[in-house]
């Protein structure tokens, strides 16, 4: 059987739960507010041009795999032939998990982080493109807190497709190899006949030269740079 309804309190009631809708709602408002504001602040710090000193964190509130020495970056930067720049520099758009990853270190640390810095090819740095970038925080005594990772795997043959611009050293071994490719091909074809090691060290020699002017020449007029050298250069040419 139903009870009765006593008008005044099914009118408090229904006064109580308006205001409390009314007062959630106001609340959640300020929340979403405070959460765009810190998000705001982060953003605009990513593309600060000039930051302050980086704000140390607590070493024991940070995750030792995601801390990496400069040597090991740039190790990693010239095998696949990536650049290691400030934020400001990126072209492409941050995620919202790394601007929420930022947020999240700051209210462990409870600090503000600003420099941070973006392990990513050259190509992210000049368009709009999601090949696998690495967002990182300086710790000091060049070392660098990993934050996020977004994107796309980088291909392994990246590492192959670059590895002649590496070093100096990997261009002239190419050098070497396609050169004494072309001389055990071309021998037979100039020398029928005639095994002589002077013969084969002149067309060694000949092919040698016209791989290594093409090679000076092709770097000369592009510009382009060993990956051992530009690494942090912001310019994809040599300046």
């Amino acid at each position: 059987m139903l009870e009765s309804v006593n008008l005044k309190e099914a009118l408090q009631k229904e006064r109580d739960r308006e205001l409390g809708e009314a007062s959630m709602d106001r609340w959640l408002q300020e929340v979403f507010q405070t959460l765009d504001e810190q998000r705001r602040s982060i953003q605009s710090r990513l593309e600060q041009e000039h930051f302050e000193t980086p704000q140390a964190l607590q070493p024991s509130l940070l995750d030792t795999q995601r801390i990496f020495h400069i040597n090991q970056i740039e190790r990693i930067a010239i095998r696949y032939r990536l650049r290691f720049l400030s934020s400001t520099r990126f072209k492409g758009a941050i995620p919202a998990e790394a601007i929420s990853q930022i947020r999240q270190l700051e209210q462990q640390h409870d600090t503000v982080l600003n420099g941070f810095k973006i392990l990513a090819p050259l190509e992210l740095f000049t368009v709009e493109k999601a090949d696998d970038p690495l967002l990182f925080y300086p710790l000091g005594d060049e070392h660098y807190y990993l934050i996020h990772q977004w994107g796309n795997d980088v291909s392994p043959y990246r590492a192959m497709k670059y590895w002649a611009l590496q070093r100096v050293g990997n261009l002239t071994l190419v050098i070497v190899a396609l050169a004494a490719i072309l001389t055990l091909t071309c021998y037979p074809f100039f020398f029928k006949g005639q095994d002589s090691w002077g013969y084969a060290l002149v067309l060694f020699l000949f092919f040698f030269k016209g791989f290594l002017g093409w090679a000076l020449y092709a770097g000369v007029s592009t510009g382009i740079n060993f990956s051992k050298y530009n690494w942090q250069s912001r310019y994809d040419k040599i300046s």
